[in-house]
């Protein structure tokens, strides 16, 4: 045990999953000092903040050099903006109207030609308020009352600037003035929310269909000013606040209730990249992030100065944008606006060591690319170079296999300078691979470099002419700042003992702690529908630090062993976290872990031996 232990410390970071927790930019925030800002919306390259302003301007915040660039002078007074998904224009809501014309307005963000879009005044029509702009080519938006009653939806054809009177909406085809309209990240969804009218009802609109969807009743005051909401990214879920109540999770587009979040009294906002709600806590101050599949609450931030629950601004106080890259969230305050830089949680540097031998006792590494976009990683099988650490038996010519989610070949290589066209690979990959500063030591290790969409991938080593041996199966991400993550990592290989036991090392990197499910799977994969022969019969787990010190083990999860960092029964945490083993004989330990280096080791009670997984989960 002392020689496994010994050599995984020296190696630990050829073995790293590293897992970033989510952080912030400062301690609170970085405040953009702008009292006239109304509404907020994030670019989706990533680049900037655009602030309107109720001395018309539409401003520009640069996010890399933290300071305002270019302003637009659109007059009046810009309530609601909105921008393209290809980043050229704004289209923006003018607080300012005349005796007979109201005007919606599009800014040219290269030019700064700004295109007036004007509506004749129907009914109790007043000032514009809101706009959403739709996957679909379309924009929705919305308009104040000069006096009181109700109002339109109008819909704008981007291609043409023509707007016209959508008389679909569920409530006989008028809504509440100044109805909010929230938008998922990928421009599918619409959530609607109508104040001024004790029924409160919110309803939702698909750009995928171009229809509203029915209306639902909340009975609460749905002013900006003391209610919130949002849609996730793909427009599946709606988050819901009203004064004095949890927030609530619900189905779009029929409301069906999910889930409530105590907590949260102020705005809401999906992350754009990850199954993650941040709200806003005006009695702590702080923007709390949950889970919105496990529900658990992740991190806090704290926002620096006092949030009024109910806000006096137009656009409220308390109200919370998200980016469409994942990576930062802008908070309206009384002294401006708030700007935190949320680190995105990935999975990078993704190995496990183990013995490699044939059939179905091969190394099989599966991970997930999660996310909106492309993910570049390199994948090495790595054998030769692992003598340097003392390690016998290694696998003296490694080989590699890339598999989609539907188990279709689209990559492969056998000694990295030497690359294998075919499938995804279309041009020699042994400069980029030296480029990459992850070029293998040995001629003979392989390794592919791949430009990946979302979806689940496996990668599979085995040994040339069916030789056997000690192996490492890698997976690194050459692109950690997209707007795509490496998800849940697990291997399966045969477990054997001594220095063949089956070793997983990962790093918690970041400012905050990490809640992490680490597995050790065996019984369940002789089960269908993996049918696979020779499982190991009673795998156990250990997990070291990174001097090498025992920090938690566990040998039948239903069985907690108190020791190290683990104080209390985790059999109930286990089973509600989701990743409950199917097989009591199975292992597992439920960790929050300060950022470090960390090795999880599975073995077989008694030296037995045979195929098993070695998983990790991020619970967060």
């Amino acid at each position: 045990m002392a020689s496994v232990l010994l050599k995984t410390t020296k190696f630990y970071l050829a073995l790293a999953l590293i897992v970033a927790a989510a952080g912030e930019l400062r301690a609170q925030g970085f405040l953009i000092p702008d009292t006239t800002r109304r509404d907020m919306v994030f670019d989706f390259a990533g680049n900037n903040l655009y602030i309107s302003t109720s001395t018309g301007l539409i401003k520009t915040f640069n996010l890399s050099m933290l300071a305002f660039g270019r302003s637009y002078n659109l007059g009046g007074s810009v309530n609601g903006i909105d921008i393209a998904r290809d980043d050229s224009f704004i289209l923006a809501a003018q607080d300012s109207f005349g005796p007979a014309q109201g005007v919606f307005q599009r800014v040219n963000l290269a030019t700064g030609t700004i295109t007036n879009i004007p509506y004749m005044l129907e009914s109790a029509d007043g000032g514009a308020w809101d706009v959403a702009i739709g996957s679909n080519g379309l924009a929705l938006v919305s308009t104040q009352s000069s006096v009181s009653g109700d109002t339109h939806i109008r819909q704008i054809n981007l291609r043409t600037n023509v707007i016209t009177i959508r008389h679909d909406t569920p409530r006989y085809g008028v809504v509440s003035a100044a109805t909010h309209i929230h938008r998922s990240a990928d421009g599918t969804r619409f959530f609607f929310m109508e104040p001024g009218i004790s029924n409160g009802p919110v309803f939702t609109y698909s750009a995928m269909a171009n229809t509203f969807g029915p209306s639902f009743d909340t009975n609460a005051n749905l002013d900006i000013r003391v209610a919130s909401g949002a849609v996730n990214r793909n427009g599946n879920l709606i988050a819901l606040r009203t004064y004095g109540s949890p927030v609530s999770l619900n189905t779009a587009s029929n409301f069906n209730f999910v889930h409530s979040l105590n907590g949260i009294d102020s705005g809401v906002a999906f992350d754009a990249v990850r199954d993650v709600l941040y709200g806003v806590n005006s009695q702590t101050d702080e923007i709390i992030a949950y889970s919105t599949t496990t529900y658990a609450e992740l991190f806090r931030l704290s926002i620096g100065e006092d949030i009024d629950p109910i806000g006096s601004f137009v656009f409220a106080t308390g109200t919370l944008v998200a980016s469409a890259d994942g990576k930062w969230l802008a908070l309206e305050t009384d002294s401006g606006i708030r700007l935190f830089q949320v680190q995105t949680t990935t999975l990078g540097n993704i190995s496990t060591r183990a013995f490699v031998q044939t059939g179905d006792n091969v190394m099989i590494g599966g991970f997930i690319v999660q996310g909106t976009g492309s993910k570049r990683v390199i994948i090495r099988a790595i054998g030769p170079e692992l003598t340097q650490y003392g390690v016998p038996n290694v696998l003296a010519n490694p080989t590699l296999e890339l598999h989609d989610g539907a188990g279709a070949l689209i990559a492969s290589n056998n000694n990295w300078a030497t690359t294998i066209i075919g499938g995804i690979i279309t041009a020699s990959q042994a400069r980029d691979l030296q480029a990459s500063g992850h070029a293998p030591a040995d001629p003979r290790e392989s390794a592919i470099i791949a430009d990946l969409p979302a979806g689940n991938y496996t990668a599979i080593v085995r040994g040339a002419n069916n030789t056997t041996g000690v192996a490492l199966v890698e997976v690194y991400d050459l692109s950690p700042n997209a707007s795509s993550f490496l998800g849940n990592i697990s291997t399966r290989s045969f477990v054997q003992t001594d220095d063949n036991v089956m070793i997983g090392g990962f790093i918690v990197a970041g400012t905050q702690s990490k809640r992490v499910i680490i597995r050790a799977i065996g019984p369940e994969l002789s089960a269908p529908p993996f049918n696979i022969p020779n499982a190991l019969a009673n795998p156990t787990l250990e997990l070291h630090d990174s001097t090498g010190a025992l920090i938690a083990s566990n040998d039948d999860w239903k069985h907690t062993i108190i020791g190290g960092i683990i104080t209390r029964g985790q059999v109930v945490d286990i089973q509600n976290s989701g990743y409950a083993p199917s097989d009591e004989s199975e292992s597992a330990i439920i960790a929050t872990l300060p950022p470090g280096n960390y090795t999880a080791i599975v073995r077989g009670v008694n030296e037995t031996t045979g195929v098993a997984l070695v998983e990790v989960y991020d619970l967060h």
